[in-house]
């Protein structure tokens, strides 16, 4: 209980009233208001008792966000980069001889799926606003990974740079959309941990595709009359 106000005269003998100090009134921990910009020691501390202080449901909270959501995009992220390497292992594991790729077809492959990641970048964010991410980013997995295999079915070049161009536009999203919700649902603390994790997906992705598809195409070619970059394609699909 604060002391009750202490009457004091001035120099013009009017009376004012002074509360003194009381210990219990003052905050525990360091205050925002007491912690400069360039007090980088303070910050930590409050962040770090700001960790130490969450609530039961805080942390229930983020172990549900990391179960679904973190671990969606994880594997998402995985499968993607696997699927990326594909044109080029199914170039160099029989398409070339097959559709007769002998100029610069493979180039064309890239160049026309950039094309379609750059026009649907921004507005994917945008459509993001209007429509829940819950049945967009899965929705558009779901519409690469049927164009991805529909990519086996080609027999010749102009297919595939129309099919590729589309999946561009659908796999504008993918990286900028899980960022969009990463930075909602994690504060910044929380966040730093999970993007460099996610990240780390693509070196993951990256370092199986190789081996997978190696093995994919070496062990299933010819198997139900089918030549193996058909099946590498068909085997990893973006969904």
């Amino acid at each position: 209980m604060s002391s009750p106000p202490v009457p004091s005269t001035t120099a013009n003998g009017t009376t004012q009233s002074s509360t003194p100090n009381d210990s219990s009134s003052i905050r525990k921990g360091p205050s925002v208001n007491a912690v400069s910009g360039n007090d980088v020691e303070g910050q930590d501390r409050i962040r770090i008792e700001g960790e130490l202080t969450r609530t039961s449901l805080e942390r229930s909270l983020v172990f549900r966000l990391d179960c679904f959501l973190m671990a969606f995009g994880c594997i998402s992220q995985i499968i993607k980069y696997l699927d990326q390497q594909n044109i080029s292992q199914a170039y160099v594991s029989g398409m070339k001889e097959d559709l007769g790729l002998y100029g610069n077809e493979l180039n064309f492959f890239s160049t026309y799926f950039q094309v379609g990641y750059c026009i649907m970048l921004i507005p994917s964010q945008v459509i993001m606003t209007y429509m829940r991410p819950s049945w967009w980013l899965p929705g558009l997995e779901l519409i690469w990974g049927i164009l991805t295999g529909l990519v086996a079915t080609a027999s010749n070049a102009s297919q595939i740079y129309a099919l590729r161009t589309f999946i561009g536009l659908c796999e504008s999203s993918a990286w900028p959309g899980m960022m969009t919700l990463f930075m909602h649902w994690y504060t910044p603390t929380e966040l730093a941990k999970r993007m460099g994790f996610y990240h780390s997906c693509q070196a993951v992705g990256a370092m199986m595709a190789n081996a997978l598809q190696t093995a994919v195409h070496q062990t299933l070619d010819g198997r139900h009359g089918l030549p193996g970059w058909r099946l590498v394609v068909k085997a990893f699909p973006r969904s």
